[in-house]
Parts: structure tokens; sequence; C-alpha cells
């Protein structure tokens, strides 16, 4: 099974986003910013980010360039 992350820091897309990809048989992970996503990409693998933009302590931009730099 495929294993999603999402990065969104506003419950409400949190809990529609997990309940909409569940029932398509995905696993779920949920990060509230930027820095703790990548805190859970630095422990596991996922096969799919799904990221938002406008968050707290880290955006979405600066999550990116980031990752960028963990994958290398």
């Amino acid at each position: 099974m495929k294993t999603i992350l999402v990065v969104e820091d506003n419950s409400s897309y949190q809990a529609i986003l997990k309940k909409a990809l569940e029932d398509a048989h995905f696993n779920v992970v949920q990060a509230g910013n930027g820095r703790e996503a990548l805190d859970l990409i630095k422990k596991s693998g996922f096969d799919l980010i799904i990221l938002d933009i406008l968050m707290p302590e880290m955006d979405g931009i600066t999550f990116y360039y980031q990752l960028k730099k963990i994958l290398k």
C-alpha cells in the first residue's frame, strides 16, 4: 500500500484529505507544518507528498528547498 504525507496546518483540510485518501486505500501520515514534515521524511519515505504552501513555522516553499537538500 502506498503512503502519502499530507502537510497541512488546517485540521479540517487534514481530516478531509485523510478520509478521501484512506477511502482510496492509501496510508496517510499527517504533518502540521514543514518542519514537522521534514522530521518525518528523515525517519521514513513516502510515495507522495501533498503540501500546503502557506503554513506557520516553515512554509511550503521553504520546505521544498530543504527537502531538495535532504534528497541530494
